[in-house]
């Protein structure tokens, strides 16, 4: 009660003798064989320890059926989870594309979401962009960001994909190099997906699926 939970994710953990593997199973889309036939997504499916165990304490949580008392009291490195480190660490990697910028480095943000509305994450947006830093959105539904204004928006594409599929995926690429940071995850940028749903968002490590969603 009182917890809408959003996120696509799912956990199989394994018994070998003495040892337990965690398969976590982290999606941008409904495990659903209807949408499945025409929507777009991405699905990650990993044994990564600290994946699996972040998984598993969210998954107790859920199961005591309570919303959060403070982001205190779950701890996440690796996840994002909206109500609890989900904004912070957008905000992070933003300002951090800023912080490159500003030192002469290539600096560049490119996002792929169903719906882009919520405030805070805009104006994070709208700065970067005055600080110089190339922004390409793909957005879906609604977006409520204008690009293209001087000395605010400037820097901010916006485009959209209509196609044979519904493009449904949400994708996070921060940077341009090896080094760029790269995540999926359940989450658009709305005030309801950000502040009161359980959103999950994961990083993704290996070069391999880098490379392909960078590619995407």
């Amino acid at each position: 009660p009182g917890i809408k939970v959003h996120s696509k994710i799912a956990l199989v953990k394994k018994q070998q003798k003495e040892n337990a593997i965690n398969y976590s199973i982290l999606s941008t889309g409904n495990f659903n064989e209807t949408t499945a036939k025409f929507y777009t997504d991405h699905i990650l499916l990993t044994t990564d320890a600290i994946i699996g165990n972040e998984l598993q304490r969210l998954f107790k949580f859920l199961g005591e059926r309570r919303l959060p008392i403070s982001t205190n009291e779950l701890k996440f490195k690796k996840l994002l989870v909206s109500q609890f480190n989900m904004i912070q660490r957008f905000n992070e990697l933003i300002e951090k594309e800023i912080s490159k910028q500003k030192r002469g480095m290539p600096a560049l943000i490119r996002i792929k979401l169903n719906n882009l509305e919520e405030q805070e994450m805009i104006n994070s947006l709208y700065k970067a962009s005055r600080e110089g830093v190339k922004i390409q959105l793909i957005i879906r539904g609604i977006c409520c960001i204008i690009p293209s204004l001087e000395e605010l928006s400037e820097n901010i594409v916006v485009k959209r994909i209509v196609d044979r599929y519904l493009e449904h995926s949400r994708i996070f690429i921060f940077g341009l190099a090896d080094d760029c940071e790269v995540m999926i995850g359940s989450a658009d940028w709305m005030n309801r997906n950000l502040y009161r749903r359980i959103e999950v968002c994961v990083p993704i490590d290996d070069e391999a699926c880098k490379k392909e969603l960078i590619d995407y």
